[in-house]
């Protein structure tokens, strides 16, 4: 009976041993590719703080310049920030109350062009950006004058 059980022990302890080596072999890998993944993400950050710096910068020197030609509105765009994001079309369409079709016809387009741009199956001309975002400047009751 002794015997019985030191074999049941031992036979556990190899099979937890052989185990904890499998796992080893396994997720060491896996722990280095994390530690390379992690050591990738704290420089892309670093890098893209530096980017975000130079941007302020070059932002700070259009508007010095366009200033200085006496283009107040390249100025005033640069200074705004504004930036184009995919849901740029509904959020302006909706604070300035406008259906869809409103909204196509203050921009001149049809129906189905605003419908893409906010469902993301299609993206607008950069002209067309241009327009959306010049008319988040505009209060609703002047957007619906602009319906024609």
């Amino acid at each position: 009976m002794a015997s019985a059980q030191s074999f049941t022990s031992v036979f556990r302890s190899e099979i937890s041993r052989l185990a904890r080596k499998e796992v080893r072999a396994i997720v060491g890998p896996a722990l280095k590719d994390l530690t390379k993944a992690k050591q990738t993400i704290r420089e892309q950050k670093r890098e893209i703080a530096s980017l975000q710096r130079s941007v302020k910068h070059l932002i700070s020197l259009l508007t010095a310049q366009a200033e200085e030609a006496g283009n107040p509105e390249i100025a005033e765009e640069a200074q705004r920030g504004e930036k184009w994001r995919k849901d740029s079309v509904r959020a302006t369409r909706r604070r300035l109350k406008l259906t869809q079709s409103e909204f196509a016809a203050v921009l001149g387009v049809s129906l189905g062009s605003v419908n893409g741009w906010e469902t993301g199956r299609t993206e607008p001309r950069d002209a067309m950006k241009r327009e959306v975002l010049a008319l988040r400047g505009l209060s609703p009751e002047e957007a619906r004058a602009r319906i024609s």
